[in-house]
């Protein structure tokens, strides 16, 4: 045991007890007459034990201990968590906008702006047209935060729109939700505000037109100009307006772009100079742009003529493409074309291959590859019509996967799949990686709902997602369950009882987590919402430990977005539970609806705080406090962020809310002091602490606050001191590290403290 660890065991507690009772043989998964004190970890009891007793005997305590420390172990795992959760969310939305067919809200919930298209982005960075007049389109938006932009059907207002905001704004495009009421517009955006900050939005041709005021627009623009933000309306040219003062803010396309041009400039990014130049020059292909791009064509038929021409290319790997086949996807667009292409994908590999790139849209390649094998072979083993080979003489050959049948360049193109080298997210931050998805970013959900209802391979999707959520990388376990979740919205009596239920009376935390990511996409239905809310209901009222972990999932993942105090308050309520893995699912789920809704950090730390005036609750509250101490971040300019010197600081999200709010200081301040001087969680409270040490040693405010809470903590409580002084005392000898640094600052300011005496 390290010196610090010995300092937090050794000696009395304030108000605890030792942990040496008798156990009493009860089932550790039922309820018990043991009850835990304050110096004892929770037990195996269930909400109905009595505070009285002895602490009972758990057979699984290393486990238990390993899963607590895991919790506390993750700096901003919060973070990471919601923000994988909104990239997966994306992937089962619909039309060309992600997230715009499932609309993440309901009831009174806030709604949630989605990441617009890359594939929409990334044509208006490459293959834009200006029409006439551009660049007083252009002047508008730099004068005012918000315009109005108006012009005929097909003259490409969708992509001029994201033209505008990519010269305006630095950070990423949302789209706000065709069915948005304009008069929520403000109210919207002062929700989201960390995640709209700097950021463009597009509200492209809203389906409710009515309520578009100039009030509306002037309340916006005080939003947007709070927050360093552009916001683009889009309406085809003969709509009414219901306010003429409207016309301040409209801003009319002078001319349709020239399309000829516009497949140009995307052959040209997509193929690069040379091939673009030889398709021109090719008098077949001459042809079929002329047949096509008359004076009343489309901008978005000359987006689908290119693409399909670039997608035929790369599919053969030849200099031409086949003009058959482009005349006959061009034939066939939207839901037909979805279904020709998918029903085409006769090789089972490919289509294996469809499918888990469709869950794991927008993920790394090797990740996506993992899976596809891993379908593979849960279909080789069982006759189904998904894993049946085209009859012909190479179906022996084709029974094995073949790791080089196709390269990946011509695999992706028959898939109509992109990659990516961006960064990408994961549990330590961003790293480069070579990511994958769908062009079209409605493919994900169609993919994953094409096989489950047209194919009779249920059980093997259900097994093959299951595995997924058993993987290493905690993002793929996210999509995997938000993808069930999908599934779910459509079946949901099947993939209830024959995966959710199960598992939610199951002891595994991946489990118990997956079921609350696929229960928060059916929440989003009218429909399912009463059925998920009677499911949590009924599971944190169940006697089984593992049941009780899972319902306070899903009331954080779930429901804690609509309703965050209710959830809040459920979660309080399991504490009693003595239990480290409940009280480990309560402290993920606080940390869930905090990163939501950070201004409730003061309600949970008081709630918490209130806990430990009970003997029952206190362990499981303090473990749970510990947890969000680790998990939850904010974000923070750094010194001289202002002149672009330093980058973002990630703050531990409860230290911030303090330092900024003074109601919440004199609560952290006790239960840090609560966590460090009583033994039940002393691995846990050391392991945090100096987490925050080390973000501490890397931002002089940071560091300030770190220090006036280490100051705090330790006034006129020697135990507190000593325990602080020794935990300086281990980081000093990491030399060069950020938290040496802080301990020499540490040890400096508790130096001359009347605090700083030696405990009897």
């Amino acid at each position: 045991m390290s010196p610090a660890a010995e300092a937090l065991t050794s000696g009395a507690a304030a108000g605890g007890a030792s942990a040496d009772g008798a156990g009493t043989g009860a089932d550790p998964g039922g309820a018990g007459p043991g009850g835990a004190g304050a110096g004892e970890k929770p037990g195996g009891s269930g909400p109905g034990a009595t505070a009285s007793g002895s602490a009972q005997e758990k057979p699984d305590t290393a486990e238990s201990d390993a899963e607590a420390s895991d919790a506390t172990g993750g700096f901003g795992r919060g973070a990471f968590r919601h923000e994988a959760r909104q990239d997966a969310y994306s992937n089962v939305g619909g039309d060309f906008i992600a997230g715009d067919k499932y609309e993440f809200f309901a009831g009174n919930a806030r709604r949630r702006p989605a990441r617009l298209s890359p594939l929409l982005v990334d044509r208006a960075q490459h293959a834009f047209v200006e029409p006439a007049g551009w660049p007083e389109v252009r002047a508008a938006l730099a004068k005012r935060r918000i315009v109005i932009l108006r012009a005929p059907e097909g003259w490409g207002k969708t992509t001029a729109s994201i033209r505008l905001l990519l010269g305006r704004t630095h950070h990423q495009l949302f789209s706000l939700g065709r069915d948005t009421p304009p008069s929520e517009l403000p109210q919207l955006v002062d929700a989201n505000v960390d995640q709209l900050r700097g950021a463009g939005m597009l509200l492209d041709r809203p389906a409710r037109s009515s309520g578009l005021t100039v009030a509306v627009l002037h309340a916006m623009e005080d939003s947007l100009e709070r927050i360093d933000a552009r916001m683009v309306v889009t309406q085809v040219t003969d709509s009414g307006m219901d306010d003429a003062e409207l016309l301040d803010h409209v801003v009319t396309l002078e001319g349709r772009p020239d399309l000829s041009v516009l497949v140009e400039r995307f052959l040209k990014w997509r193929l690069g100079p040379d091939q673009a130049a030889r398709l021109h020059a090719d008098p077949d292909v001459k042809q079929l742009l002329e047949s096509h791009l008359g004076p009343e064509s489309t901008a978005k038929l000359a987006a689908d003529l290119a693409s399909a021409l670039v997608d035929e290319v790369e599919a053969a790997d030849a200099e031409l493409p086949d003009l058959g086949r482009v005349r006959s996807r061009l034939a066939s667009r939207s839901v037909e074309d979805f279904e020709i292409w998918i029903e085409g994908l006769r090789d089972p590999r490919l289509h294996s291959h469809a499918i888990a790139l469709a869950v794991l849209n927008g993920l790394p390649h090797e990740q996506i590859a993992a899976a596809t094998r891993l379908l593979q072979r849960a279909l080789l083993r069982r006759d189904d019509p998904l894993a049946q080979a085209p009859q012909d003489d190479e179906s022996a050959a084709r029974a094995v996967p073949d790791p080089y049948g196709l390269p990946l360049r011509r695999r992706l193109a028959l898939l109509r799949a992109q990659t990516s080298t961006t960064p990408v997210r994961t549990a330590v931050g961003r790293v480069p990686a070579t990511s994958v998805d769908y062009q079209d970013p409605s493919y994900p959900a169609q993919v994953i709902l094409h096989t489950w209802c047209e194919y009779q391979v249920q059980d093997v999707l259900l097994g093959w997602l299951g595995r997924l959520a058993e993987d290493a990388s905690e993002q793929v376990r996210i999509y995997a369950g938000v993808a069930l979740g999908l599934l779910a919205c459509r079946s949901f009596e099947y993939v209830t009882d024959h995966l959710l239920r199960p598992w939610a009376h199951r002891g595994d935390r991946n489990q118990r987590n997956t079921v609350a990511y696929a229960l928060s996409v059916c929440v989003h239905d009218e429909r399912l919402r009463p059925v998920v809310e009677d499911l949590a209901r009924a599971w944190h009222r169940d006697d089984d430990l593992n049941t009780q972990a899972t319902a306070a999932r899903v009331y954080g993942v779930a429901l804690g977005g609509a309703a965050p105090m209710a959830a809040i308050d459920a979660l309080v309520r399991l504490t009693p539970v003595e239990s480290i893995g409940v009280a480990v699912a309560v402290g993920d789920s606080l940390t869930d609806v905090l990163t939501e809704h950070t201004a409730l950090a003061t309600a949970v730390l008081m709630r918490l705080h209130q806990s430990l005036a009970d003997r029952q609750s206190r362990p499981s509250a303090l473990l749970a406090f510990l947890i969000v101490a680790a998990q939850l971040v904010a974000p923070v300019g750094g010194e001289g962020a202002e002149a672009g010197g330093a980058a973002e600081v990630q703050w531990p999200g409860l230290l911030r809310h303090a330092d900024l709010r003074p109601e919440s200081r004199a609560l952290l301040v006790e239960l840090w002091r609560t966590a460090l001087n009583e033994p039940i969680h002393h691995v846990e409270a050391a392991q945090v602490l100096r987490t925050w040490a080390a973000r501490s040693g890397t931002d002089r405010p940071l560091s300030e606050a770190f220090l006036r809470l280490v100051e705090a903590a330790t006034h006129d409580n020697a135990r507190t001191t000593a325990i602080i002084q020794r935990c300086a005392a281990e980081w000093a000898q990491e030399i060069g590290s950020p938290q040496a640094a802080c301990a020499a600052e540490v040890t400096a300011r508790l130096s001359g403290s009347r605090a700083a005496q030696k405990v009897p």
